[in-house]
């Protein structure tokens, strides 16, 4: 019997503050996933992009965390972080979102090839690509070691697109659905401990290859506390909660726009 994924249920490409619902892929269609609360972040010294006048580009690949399920997709981490790079002089379009709710890494694999062949990927590349995946691996029982090969190949399609440069992505790690309220009647303990697990991975594979990674998983834990952690299905993140995910990635991402 197929394994219905809460995780799971929209498609299409976003690009700017636009999101087109399509079958899968289309002339104007990919998709999207994340957010969370606003973190205070010390003064950062951006270097020598912040007197840059052109527009740098930006892809955000991933699942329902970077589509913002069940949001606008100004809401989005990704947005947002685009919005908090701009507050800091630094001309960062909103991103070209590529993901969808429910996708696994092959998934997301498949779906950057279509987006190749049918040039909704430009050929230049980009400026920033910031990768979040891996939840919908671990959530329908899928290997740990498929996920560490598929993975590592993500990173290097994504440094392919970033213009061949590891230092210009940005990985963010899988936040933990163990403290939400859809999880009540899940095993907590085995779900936190198994996205450790993948999480692990996938800081492992980044150091390898040079690229940088965000732990946003303690925050993810933390934000249960706040007043307002999830939107009204018990499981993805509020605009508040992406908030501070992009707060939290913002250093690192400035930093990788000034190599």
């Amino acid at each position: 019997m197929q394994k219905i994924n809460p995780l799971s249920a929209f498609s299409g490409v976003c690009s700017g503050t636009f999101c087109l619902a399509s079958g899968i892929i289309s002339s104007i269609a990919i998709l999207f996933l994340l957010a969370i609360v606003s973190v205070q972040c010390s003064p950062i010294t951006v270097g020598n992009i912040d007197n840059r006048g052109d527009t740098l580009t930006y892809l955000a690949l991933g699942d329902s965390y970077t589509i913002a399920e069940r949001l606008p997709t100004k809401d989005s981490w990704a947005t947002q972080l685009a919005g908090l790079v701009r507050g800091r002089g630094v001309q960062l379009q909103n991103p070209l979102i590529i993901a969808r709710t429910g996708w696994r890494t092959d998934q997301l694999m498949n779906a950057i090839r279509q987006a190749q062949n049918s040039l909704q990927i430009t050929a230049s590349g980009y400026d920033l690509v910031t990768l979040l995946i891996g939840v919908n691996n671990q959530y329908q029982g899928g290997s740990e070691e498929l996920f560490r090969i598929q993975f590592a190949s993500l990173l290097q399609m994504s440094v392919i697109m970033a213009r061949n440069k590891p230092s210009r992505v940005v990985v963010l790690s899988i936040p933990d659905y163990s403290v939400a309220p859809f999880a009540q009647n899940l095993n907590r303990v085995a779900i936190a401990s198994a996205i450790d697990r993948f999480n692990a991975i996938k800081r492992e594979e980044c150091g390898k290859v040079g690229i940088a990674f965000v732990d946003i998983t303690p925050l993810s834990r933390e934000f249960v506390k706040q007043p307002f952690p999830f939107v009204s299905d018990g499981l993805h993140p509020s605009p508040e909660q992406y908030a501070a995910w992009a707060n939290l990635a913002l250093p690192t991402v400035l930093k990788a726009l000034d190599r």
